[in-house]
């Protein structure tokens, strides 16, 4: 794939000089590898919760009864005048 945003120096290594790039999302590694098979690898921070440290889900609180709903409280006492 060629979805790594590179500068312009890495796009004409990776493009012109024989050099391979690639992004291991899983992993969160980048590697470069040489015309000569030499490898560079760096691993990428990671941001955010893991899938094992994620939060669990919960299903969104109900909307609370409408005015005219048996369960609704009374309306506050209003003195007239």
């Amino acid at each position: 794939t060629n979805l790594g945003p590179l500068c312009r120096t890495h796009h004409n290594a990776k493009t012109h000089g024989l050099w391979t790039y690639r992004y291991d999302p899983d992993r969160g590694t980048k590697t470069w590898t040489s015309p000569l098979g030499l490898t560079h690898t760096k691993h990428l921070p990671r941001y955010g919760p893991t899938a094992d440290q994620a939060p669990e889900a919960h299903p969104p609180e109900p909307d609370p009864p409408g005015p005219d709903h048996p369960d609704s409280p009374d309306p506050p006492d209003v003195p007239d005048g």
